[in-house]
């Protein structure tokens, strides 16, 4: 059964890196091409495991986001077919409060609100990005679509290694399952 998923995983990893070698897809998005290439973007993150990306475990959003407060300046990002939501806060600025991030500077508003019941897949990416080291989390849905980003706007980045490392798990093709 695992070899069936594993053929799966390596044909979809083969496709990916075809797709980005071709310079006509340089500027597309991972989102998009995820579409171009019927599949979902966390199923071609999964690809990336062992090289830029590290799959993860988190049981608890809320207290993992909460851990994030050392981290420095942050980028949340929300993108689906309706709307893009990007906001860039110092992380000491914020308040987690289960689903909802709070600034907690001027207006205590609320700056993202998410399910984290929905959440079904994590993975921490490290990448050079513009000659520029880009790291993020990523929030997933059983279906592989993105729930949320998070990405460090800082050069630090040992707080992200760090909680990456800490929840670190296996990956054991579980996006080729849902399939």
């Amino acid at each position: 059964m695992s070899k069936k998923y594993k053929v799966l995983y390596e044909k979809l990893a083969l496709d990916w890196q075809k797709f980005k070698t071709d310079s006509k897809n340089k500027k597309i998005r991972i989102r998009d091409a995820a579409n171009i290439l019927d599949t979902n973007e966390a199923s071609l993150l999964s690809t990336q495991i062992n090289n830029d990306v590290v799959f993860l475990s988190i049981p608890d959003v809320s207290v993992f986001l909460k851990q994030l407060n050392a981290s420095g300046r942050l980028m949340f990002l929300v993108r689906n077919d309706s709307i893009v939501h990007e906001h860039n806060i110092c992380s000491k600025d914020l308040v987690f409060s289960h689903d909802m991030i709070f600034d907690n500077i001027d207006t205590k508003q609320c700056l993202i609100e998410f399910d984290s019941t929905k959440i079904h897949y994590t993975f921490y990416e490290s990448k050079m990005h513009r000659e520029r080291l880009l790291e993020s989390f990523q929030f997933f849905d059983i279906y592989g679509q993105s729930i949320l980003k998070i990405y460090l706007k800082e050069q630090d980045s040992d707080l992200f290694k760090k909680l990456a490392s800490n929840y670190k798990m296996e990956y054991n093709y579980e996006l080729q399952k849902n399939i």
